[in-house]
């Protein structure tokens, strides 16, 4: 880049140089009245004349070496439209890449959400199961102590009826 801007650069330097001669050639020769008398042609203007052909002729090859590797605009649209081609490729690829990779990440998460889910019922029922074993082996334990319960109870209600008896019994007795 820095090359073609140099070498534009000269080109411009060049070609400025180049007017800078032709108006200096051209004010000469408009100095010099014009009349329909054959004049001899003066020796400076002469020498001008000829410094400025010498300069036309040498400079010209130089211009066209220097315009030759320049691009035209055709060329130059050319360019520009090829790249925004390419970038335009180059987003589309990428626009894909990102919803495949977006569409694959959906896809996994999916994946995961119904595993965690299942997995999730999984532990869900077998807890479940867990506590419905455990309630029944309680309520089996609790009815074993009812009726240990009732029997204690019945024997203290028993035991104690009989002792009443037997409190009374030995009361009377001593007593009469």
């Amino acid at each position: 880049m820095s090359s073609s801007y140099e070498s534009n650069g000269q080109t411009n330097s060049s070609v400025d140089a180049l007017l800078r001669s032709n108006r200096e050639s051209v004010e000469t020769f408009g100095l010099t009245p014009y009349q329909p008398i054959v004049y001899a042609i003066p020796e400076e203007q002469r020498q001008a004349e000829y410094a400025l052909l010498q300069r036309a002729a040498e400079f010209q090859p130089t211009l066209y070496r220097m315009l030759e590797p320049l691009a035209t605009k055709e060329e130059l649209q050319s360019f520009i439209t090829d790249l925004l081609n390419a970038a335009m490729q180059a987003t589309e690829q990428t626009a894909n890449e990102l919803a495949t990779g977006n569409s694959r990440t959906v896809a996994e998460l999916e994946q995961s959400i119904r595993q965690a889910g299942r997995q999730q019922e999984k532990f869900i029922s077998d807890s479940s199961s867990l506590l419905d074993t455990r309630t029944r082996e309680l309520d089996g334990v609790i009815d074993s102590l009812r009726g240990k319960l009732l029997r204690i109870q019945l024997w203290t209600s028993v035991s104690a009826a009989a002792l009443s008896a037997l409190v009374s019994v030995v009361l009377w007795q001593l007593l009469s």
